[in-house]
């Protein structure tokens, strides 16, 4: 299984670093620990290394006039990132069969994509790595990976569907708000600290390129599917934009509740934890202290020019390719479309903002949810926040216009309800972004308090728990789940190099009391 292997199953010893004693049996990944998006680096570059070394023996089978141009490419190869917060439809690279290349002897041949699926080498796969018992045992009948397929067994991807869901996810809302907003670097990397992280979206994306029965669905097999690595490269990405504009806050202490296969469950992590499978030398490995820069491994990102710019001028510069890319103002985001789409069905007067070349206050209203991963007993499932009317088939909750966001919930493999007893899973979902008073949303709020608005959200918002096949559940399904609707103003500077400033929250219990307000069922 080689490197695929080491995120998920088999859950095997990779290159000698055994399963430590009393930790759970499953992958080395980390999820739903503050190490998450640090574990991922070195497992990026090693994977990237490993391609670069292929690239070079392909390369130097080239011949004279092709040669140059060929190992020119193979020393410059990295590991593509799939912005999917900028471009939420998968490239349409990964989604064609066959692709067109040139061989060493200069013919043109049709051969298969590699980056289209990934075809197991050794069928069936071993039962004994492979239980077709357990939790995703179903995995067991596929002869390759597959995404969003309509039934278990089939083999054909839909990339259709995938590719409406993720349309309508709001990814880039998401990525603005986990980097502008978390006043922590926790807050950022996990959903197990509260707030927006970088980890939520991330799980969304994993489930709706897999849906119900594809593999980027299941943690314990995303890694075999190629688009893994684009998606990861991607959320390494926002990672470095993150430390670029946040640069003084890192790592502290967390309780992993869960653990993995070398982290004992319960114990906390810290930014000297190994970063096990991966070693620096023979006897020590990376930790997120020695992984925290991507210099050492000798790769960047567009955004990041570190070598020619001071720690301000970066914080600067990429603070303002953040805004640019993901929509400050909300201009060209899912949320600025909701706002639309609200106005539509009220008696509008003209909404633009006052004052084009200041900084704008905004009221922003966002629901904050917390939840065990383990409240279905291990099963995946979706919250869904909307606005307005709720289809009534449930197959169309993920695409319909009314949804504001969704908390997709993928509990650790292996994990029962006995397990990570206090853990819950955290998030943020911004609802709205409205001007204060002299601005918009004047029908509902005409002095800019608020009030207009909180009588509009008792009214429209709504939340409903489906499971990954698009079953609804009845609301107290989930015995955990907390949810709360505030209020806090932001202001956004009209120099886009600049971060927003959050004001304090407030909470409106009136409108959400717990996870079972009848407006919300």
């Amino acid at each position: 299984m080689g490197h695929n292997g080491i995120h998920g199953r088999p859950y095997i010893a990779w290159d000698g670093v055994s399963q430590a004693v009393g930790a759970p049996l499953t992958g080395y990944c980390t999820h739903d620990s503050v190490l998450f998006a640090t574990w991922h680096r070195p497992y990026l570059a090693l994977f990237e290394q490993v391609l670069a070394s292929y690239a070079q023996s392909i390369a130097k089978t080239y011949i004279s006039p092709l040669y140059p141009t060929y190992q020119a490419a193979a020393d410059n190869l990295r590991i593509p990132f799939w912005d999917w917060g900028v471009t939420p439809s998968m490239p349409s690279i990964v989604n064609v069969a066959t692709v067109s290349i040139v061989l060493p002897s200069g013919a043109i041949a049709e051969v298969n994509n590699p980056l289209f699926r990934y075809n197991f080498q050794n069928k069936p796969l071993n039962q004994q790595y492979f239980p077709p018992g357990d939790s995703d045992g179903m995995m067991q009948q596929y002869n390759w990976t597959v995404r969003d397929p309509d039934n278990l067994g089939n083999g054909q991807s839909d990339f259709d569907a995938a590719n409406q869901n993720l349309e309508n996810a709001g990814l880039g809302d998401q990525v603005w708000t986990a980097v502008m907003k978390s006043k922590t670097f926790n807050n950022f990397a996990t959903m197990a600290s509260s707030g927006s992280s970088i980890e939520s979206p991330h799980g969304t994306v994993h489930v709706l390129v897999g849906g119900e029965y594809g593999h980027m669905s299941f943690l314990s097999y995303s890694a075999f599917d190629p688009i893994f690595w684009l998606h990861h490269a991607n959320v390494d990405r926002v990672l470095s934009m993150y430390q670029a504009i946040n640069s003084n806050t890192y790592i502290t202490s967390l309780i992993d509740y869960y653990g993995t296969y070398t982290i004992l469950s319960y114990s906390y992590d810290t930014a000297t934890t190994s970063l096990k499978p991966f070693a620096v030398t023979s006897s020590t490995f990376f930790t997120s202290n020695t992984c925290r820069s991507m210099a050492q491994f000798g790769y960047s990102y567009p955004e990041i020019t570190d070598w020619n710019m001071t720690a301000a001028q970066m914080q600067s510069y990429v603070t303002g390719r953040v805004n640019a890319l993901y929509n400050a103002d909300g201009s060209n985001s899912k949320i600025k479309k909701r706002n639309q789409y609200i106005d539509s069905r009220e008696s509008s007067s003209d909404h633009q903002y006052e004052g084009a070349n200041t900084n704008k206050t905004l009221r922003e209203w966002t629901v904050a949810l917390s939840v065990s991963k383990l409240d279905l007993q291990g099963q995946r499932f979706i919250i869904r926040i909307f606005l307005g009317k709720i289809p009534e088939d449930p197959k169309e909750w993920g695409r319909c216009e009314g949804l504001a966001g969704s908390l997709v919930i993928l509990p650790p493999p292996g994990a029962s309800d006995k397990d990570a007893v206090g853990a819950l899973a955290y998030d943020e979902i911004v609802v709205l972004r409205e001007p204060v008073a002299g601005g918009s949303y004047k029908e509902n709020d005409e002095h800019g308090d608020g009030e207009g608005t909180e009588k509009f959200l008792k009214a429209n918002l709504k939340w409903r728990v489906q499971l990954l096949d698009n079953t609804p559940l009845p609301s107290d399904s989930l015995p955990t789940l907390k949810i709360d609707v505030g209020d806090e103003l932001v202001t956004i500077p009209y120099d886009i190099t600049e971060k927003p400033v959050y004001g304090t929250k407030t909470l409106h219990p009136d409108i959400v009391v717990g996870g079972n307000q009848t407006n919300f069922s």
